[in-house]
């Protein structure tokens, strides 16, 4: 494998693990994580404290389940890269563009605590690399259309 594709593999593990540890630290943290997001969000007309509570512990969980399922996602990603195909580097690209996007979102609009989203603009940064590994010209190269 050639060192511009180890880069782009490497970095490919970079964003689960970084997720991995934000998953952790979520699981480790989740009553005052639960308590932050609580405490910056108005609880609706007609709902309860203990409702909302309810509401954002599911969110929680659903979170932690998603990031399992995307950090195999990108294993199963890593390990296609050495095919060499086409598809296989579309797929890259776009899942680069969607994430940062999708980082960008939670880092305006989600109401997490300050050290949640300096590990989501870390994450972000591990993408925007990636994406830039990815269409340097020996990278591209080998991902041309046959």
């Amino acid at each position: 494998m050639s060192s511009e594709l180890r880069l782009v593999v490497i970095l490919m593990f970079v964003y689960p693990a970084l997720s991995l540890v934000l998953s952790i630290l979520l699981l480790t943290f989740h009553t005052s994580f639960v308590n932050y997001e609580l405490a910056h969000t108005s609880v609706p007309t007609g709902s309860t404290v203990a409702a909302v509570r309810h509401t954002l512990q599911i969110g929680l969980w659903a979170r932690l389940v998603g990031v399992l399922i995307i950090a195999a996602l990108y294993v199963w990603r890593a390990l296609s890269v050495r095919d060499g195909k086409r598809g296989t580097y579309n797929r890259l690209i776009g899942i680069c563009v969607v994430g940062v996007a999708y980082i960008f979102y939670l880092l305006v609009s989600a109401k997490y605590p300050p050290w949640v989203r300096v590990e989501q603009a870390i994450q972000g940064i591990a993408l925007i690399a990636l994406f830039i590994a990815l269409t340097r010209k020996p990278v591209r190269s080998r991902f041309a259309k046959q």
